[in-house]
């Protein structure tokens, strides 16, 4: 078979766990000789310079096809609403030129995705959408109602626009309000916005009730035009399932690592060692985790170590807010970006991964990676977290957000240290790379077994 997979973005650029998945579902497939490329779109500001500019590169017998998109002078409408015509028939002529039986997506927008996607069925290439984040489908990213309570993602109108205005800072009564005006009068302001290319909070509040409405519309239009859907747990299927897709075209298939073997072996101390392996991002919840780590006596042989990945200059903004909160901790350290082979045996040095996360998480890889080097895992009771982690069977959750929480169940296991032991050795069993390989093998014969009916 020849497949194409869009992802986010792909390695060596960027190590996320949509990235990491994508890349080990690609060895997989070339391992057995099937044909696997890579397509992302990326983006670049520059003046007096091409709208779309692309860029191809191979990684690890690879082929990665880039989509650079220049953003100078964007709207904040085109964030919503903007069809590209450059990218539908840079895409188009593509997957001409590469003729494959499957395009599998990683990645999901109302704009550029959406143009790919429209190109790709037109030419009755069959589709597959993999749900891995509530970005995917949450205007806030989060897939908390109001920064607080899980959603169950269902796309309204109202309830969306409400909740992403108050993650502006925005009053609630005045939100409320301006989620119940007349969507015209909205458009209407968005138009003049963008004809003076008016940037700002402000301006941005007083186009949403009509870039949400468009934003929620393209995206169910999206999801009408998917042939199947992977999700990687519970509530990505649920969600799925409340904006219509019928649960004969969804496949639960969870996340699967490679089998490692390990060349380090850990360094035996009395000190309790724990880490955070992940992107520096609020989402992430690492600030709690610091809240957490403050409150444990100074003199308890506790040290907790960050390995971050930064993506974008929001996520720096953050990683200056952690280390300023982390200023006066010494026990504390900020360690360098990893390479993603690096990743199994550094986690194997580790008593205790800790995953703060804040929103749903679908996994995560990182997750399964400490379990196959054998390391336990602290976690917040959030999405496809709460659905791996059986209480002190190789983790414990905590409620999400609650800080003192998270420190009383470190200092517990410092104080215990059968407790560690124990955890450690009910590490469940874990899906291989292989596993999903099969499920999604299985899936793209089937389409491809209906396409030929």
């Amino acid at each position: 078979m020849r497949i194409v997979q869009v992802s986010c973005s792909f390695l060596p650029n960027k190590i996320g766990g949509t990235e990491i998945y994508v890349y080990n579902l690609s060895k997989e497939m070339l391992s057995i000789g099937h044909k696997i490329y890579i397509v992302y779109i990326d983006s670049f500001f520059k003046k007096n310079a091409p709208l779309v500019i692309t860029e191809e590169y191979v990684f690890e017998e690879i082929p990665v096809f880039v989509i650079k998109k220049n953003i100078y002078g964007q709207r904040t409408k085109d964030l919503y609403t903007c069809f590209s015509s450059k990218i539908y028939f840079l895409f188009k002529d593509y997957l001409k030129r590469i003729k494959p039986d499957i395009v599998h997506f990683h990645h999901l927008s109302s704009t550029d995705i959406l143009s790919m996607m429209k190109a790709t069925k037109e030419l009755s290439i069959p589709l597959v959408l993999t749900y891995h984040t509530p970005q995917m489908s949450c205007g806030n990213a989060y897939m908390l109602y109001l920064k607080k309570l899980p959603c169950d993602g269902h796309l309204d109108y109202k309830k969306c626009l409400i909740c992403i205005l108050v993650s502006y800072g925005f009053p609630y009564v005045m939100v409320y309000l301006w989620a119940n005006i007349p969507v015209f009068f909205s458009k209407g302001l968005s138009r003049i916005v963008s004809f003076f290319n008016l940037k700002g909070k402000l301006f941005t509040g007083l186009q949403l009730p009509y870039l949400n409405r468009e934003r929620i519309e393209r995206t169910k239009e999206a999801l009408k035009l998917f042939d199947y859907f992977v999700v990687l747990c519970n509530w990505s299927l649920e969600l799925l399932l409340k904006n219509g897709v019928s649960r004969e075209k969804i496949t639960l298939s969870r996340q699967g690592i490679e089998r490692v073997i390990l060349t380090t072996k850990k360094q035996k101390d009395d000190t309790l060692k724990l880490v955070y392996i992940g992107r520096i991002h609020h989402t992430k919840g690492i600030d709690i985790l610091i809240r957490a780590f403050r409150q444990i006596p100074k003199d308890y042989r506790i040290k907790l170590y960050i390995y971050g990945e930064l993506q974008d200059s929001s996520e720096e903004k953050y990683l200056k807010r952690l280390r300023k909160l982390a200023s006066d901790a010494k026990r504390i350290e900020f360690k360098r970006k990893i390479d993603y082979k690096e990743r199994f045996n550094i986690l194997s040095q580790f008593d205790l991964l800790i995953i703060p996360s804040r929103w749903l998480e679908t996994g995560p890889l990182v997750l399964l990676e400490a379990w196959s080097v054998g390391t336990p895992v602290i976690a917040s009771q959030r999405g496809g977290l709460s659905e791996l982690i059986r209480e002190e069977k190789g983790g414990i959750l905590y409620e999400p957000e609650n800080f003192m929480q998270l420190r009383d169940i470190i200092i517990r296991i410092y104080k215990n240290p059968p407790l560690l032991e124990r955890l450690k050795r009910t590490v469940p069993e874990f899906r291989t790379t292989k596993d999903v390989l099969n499920d999604m093998l299985n899936l793209y014969n089937k389409l491809l077994c209906q396409k030929k009916k």
